[in-house]
């Protein structure tokens, strides 16, 4: 049965032998490594690993002195409390990385098993996931969208990701609702990275706070407001060219923007 202390140091995030060795530094002091060894029981290079990555971690220190063999103390128990923010702060990174990296995941699975793959997000974060994959597109983003309403609910969002797009040069182009707006906006958005067209107004008797991105083989749907931040990502290259072509099609019989400087 496990000591309490080891219990509670193996909740902290330490390995079994970690929390082994530093409940006993606890307990009894300052101690050569190989009487560690021999009172938790472990092989000494077992030990002596697990010394060493709790002086990575500035749980132990070493003392050295001429002469005579090397010690190690415990540090004060408060130093978890930086090894817990480090933990978290790691464990976010891990996330992020992750989930960035989850799109390219479900294309290798769709590749390998030539099925469709749909992807659902949630929440702010969720939507800013969907938004950044964009970024890794090698075609340009075809996009439905009411720039009003995507202005009103993601402002700052929008903000963020219109520079890492203009950082890498990313193109797109709009169909949005003819409205003074929206005129306005795009008079000299983003310089050259964008094409835009209206699409009459009574097409969209209200505004919707949603939108659909054609790009790269997939499509992107999502919906931002009040009440709800969702979206869905599919992975589908039939699906894709029947609305890019369709997108196409309206593209083609939009009202250009002749006020672009």
């Amino acid at each position: 049965m496990k000591n309490p202390k080891t219990t509670l140091l193996l909740k902290a995030g330490l390995t079994i032998t970690q929390a082994e060795t530093f409940a006993y530094l606890l307990e009894f002091g300052e101690q050569k490594a190989s009487i560690v060894a021999k009172k938790i029981q472990r092989p000494r290079g077992v030990a002596y690993k697990a010394l060493d990555e709790l002086l990575e971690l500035e749980l132990v220190e070493k003392i050295e002195k001429s002469g005579k063999i090397a010690t190690f103390r415990p540090t004060h128990p408060a130093k978890l409390e930086k090894f817990f923010e480090n933990k978290e702060k790691q464990a976010k990174k891990d996330k992020e990385q992750f989930f960035s990296s989850l799109p390219d995941l479900v294309s290798l699975y769709n590749l390998s098993t030539q099925k469709p793959g749909v992807v659902y997000f949630e929440g702010e974060e969720g939507v800013i996931r969907l938004l950044e994959d964009t970024l890794t597109s090698n075609t340009d983003v075809l996009m439905y969208g009411d720039v009003e309403t995507g202005m009103k609910y993601m402002k700052d969002i929008n903000e963020t990701y219109a520079k890492k797009r203009k950082n890498i040069t990313l193109h797109k182009k709009i169909l949005t609702p003819d409205t003074p707006f929206a005129r306005k906006f795009f008079a000299n958005y983003i310089g050259d990275l964008n094409e835009n067209r209206f699409i009459p107004k009574e097409f969209f008797p209200f505004g919707t706070p949603s939108m659909l991105q054609i790009y790269d083989g997939k499509v992107m749907y999502a919906t931002i407001d009040d009440k709800q931040k969702i979206g869905v990502l599919i992975h589908d290259r039939n699906l894709f060219m029947l609305l890019k072509q369709v997108f196409e099609f309206t593209w083609q019989s939009a009202n250009q923007n002749e006020n672009k400087k």
